[in-house]
């Protein structure tokens, strides 16, 4: 004997089911072609069978963050140019640069009078700042700047260009605030951080390292 609760039951949840039905025909019409057609008449297309994969997107915004990182890390650079060569010759070192003469076998004199403006402790600090090396001297300024770009690019010479550029850039704007023309020490710091780079980006050789057999070599002439 059939149970009158559970035919009603099933009856129920049979015409339950085909409103539901009914419904989403109503809000939804999917032809063969792949649309989808809704009450307010929006269509979207669709590949029956792909799916857009997600990691695309996420590929996307890598490359995205990596280019704003590499932006970041050529401006930080030519910032670093700019104010290092500023520094260079600010203040009492500024005075002292303009009396530096460059001799052509490499050697530095400071001529022409001193002025009262700077006390002779300054006028001392500022030329051992300046001398041959001093921290804001040629080799040790010049040599910051390429351990600087090293350290951005994670010592990547593929970068070196890149990197090259944004230095070149920081020289040229700190030369427009010197009225268009770099002091002479700051004229050779570019010029020995282009042979820095220009080192680092070629391979430069290390110099080789000197073995046990070297070293005895060194002490049989020593002791002749």
């Amino acid at each position: 004997m059939i149970n009158p609760i559970s035919a009603d039951a099933a009856i129920n949840n049979k015409n339950l089911l085909e409103r539901k039905t009914n419904n989403l025909a109503k809000n939804k019409e999917i032809n063969v072609r792949g649309e989808i057609k809704t009450k307010e008449n929006n269509t979207s297309t669709y590949e029956v069978g792909k799916k857009q994969s997600p990691y695309k997107n996420y590929a996307l915004k890598a490359k995205e963050m990596k280019a704003d990182l590499e932006a970041r890390m050529l401006d930080t650079l030519f910032n670093t140019t700019k104010d290092s060569i500023q520094k260079q010759t600010n203040g009492a070192r500024g005075f002292i640069a303009s009396k530096m003469i460059f001799n052509e076998d490499g050697s530095v004199e400071i001529s022409g009078e001193f002025s009262f403006k700077f006390s002779a402790e300054e006028v001392e600090q500022a030329t051992n700042d300046l001398g041959e090396d001093g921290y804001w001297g040629v080799e040790q300024t010049s040599k910051r700047l390429l351990d600087f770009a090293k350290a951005l690019s994670h010592d990547d010479p593929s970068k070196g260009d890149l990197l090259l550029d944004a230095v070149k850039r920081g020289f040229e704007a700190a030369k427009k605030m010197f009225g268009g023309e770099l002091p002479e020490i700051s004229q050779k710091t570019y010029d020995r951080t282009m042979e820095l780079f220009d080192e680092w980006m070629n391979g430069k050789p290390e110099p080789p390292i000197e073995t046990k057999a070297d070293d005895a070599q060194l002490v049989a002439e020593t002791e002749l």
